[in-house]
């Protein structure tokens, strides 16, 4: 809990532009971000459409971080669809539905989900300190 205080910021960014940056690429190189995740895309129009999902959930982080008041919302939303992209992405490696480097894309989606978490419960008074 010592690290997510003393890191919050960094940690907001990292998921921001973890996020948000996965998104923009993969709304504009489809095909080319499933073949660095091994995942054979069938229909690049909703691989474009998940890509403008993820962008705003990354800015979730960004606002969590910026507006205070709305951290516990903001990072419960983002957290989400974590969750629901580690579910999913588990599924479908253990259907033989993508490759084995899809697994890069669960490790980094569950540390961000820890993340966003952990610093749901971070309580009132310390999330202020942070921002000073």
């Amino acid at each position: 809990m010592q690290f997510i205080q003393k890191n919050f910021t960094r940690l907001c960014v990292a998921a921001f532009l973890i996020t948000s940056g996965f998104g923009v690429l993969l709304t504009l190189w489809p095909d080319f971000m499933g073949s660095i995740i091994d995942a054979r895309l069938a229909n690049t129009f909703f691989a474009r459409l998940l890509g403008l999902v993820l962008i705003p959930m990354g800015l979730c982080y960004l606002f969590a971080r910026i507006y205070n008041q709305c951290k516990n919302p903001l990072l419960t939303l983002a957290s989400l669809e974590k969750a629901l992209a580690v579910a999913y992405a588990i599924t479908a490696l253990a259907k033989n539905q993508v490759e084995f480097g899809v697994i890069l894309m669960i490790i980094v989606d569950f540390a961000i989900l820890v993340f966003g978490v952990m610093a749901i419960f971070i309580p009132d008074d310390q999330s202020k300190e942070i921002s000073t």
